[in-house]
């Protein structure tokens, strides 16, 4: 059975999967986790890597190019605790061993929390640096300089000007189409 400080973990894994969207809340439950029964916590973390986090995923296996999923369980749990020593810098709380006997159910669901913590933050800087590279254009050409104009002078201005106290400047017509009424 799980403590007080596994089943508050338990609450706050399900807040953080069901969050992400993880569906089957039920496999979540304190019969299925509380038992320590290693299926169970395999199949979240399976879940997890394949299907709610497979860009995470493929990006360690890049990163680690020994990181296969698809090995056995055994081999799966040792490399993914590898992972998480190398992503966190630290090591996880059981040992592999440990992992596969039905005990120790509330340090398997803090490694899951955890997991799903380092997952979800590497997934999200993953996605901000794909969102900045998409946004960073490169920046448009410069201005060209202004062209330089000539200075308004009073010669030019008084050009402008009628000559006579009360001469009207006179503007020429322009000549209408003969659409336009």
């Amino acid at each position: 059975m799980l403590t007080e400080a596994g089943c508050r973990k338990l609450t706050e894994l399900r807040k953080v999967l069901v969050g992400d969207g993880f569906e089957s809340i039920e496999f979540l439950s304190e019969e299925n986790l509380g038992s320590g029964n290693p299926r169970m916590f395999l199949a979240v973390a399976g879940y997890l890597q394949e299907v709610m986090y497979r860009d995470v995923a493929l990006l360690w296996h890049q990163k680690y190019p020994w990181f296969v999923t698809d090995e056995s369980d055994y081999i799966f749990i040792e490399k993914l605790w590898k992972v998480m020593q190398l992503e966190t810098g630290n090591p996880p709380k059981i040992t592999v061993a440990q992992f596969f006997s039905p005990k120790f159910a509330d340090l398997k669901i803090d490694i899951l929390l955890s997991l799903t913590k380092l997952m979800r933050k590497t997934h999200t800087l993953k996605r901000q640096r794909v969102c900045r590279k998409q946004t960073d254009e490169p920046a448009p050409a410069p201005a060209p300089p202004p062209v330089p104009q000539q200075p308004v002078t009073n010669k030019s201005v008084a050009a402008c000007r009628p000559t006579k106290p009360n001469q009207a400047v006179v503007f020429k017509a322009l000549p209408r189409k003969a659409s336009e009424p």
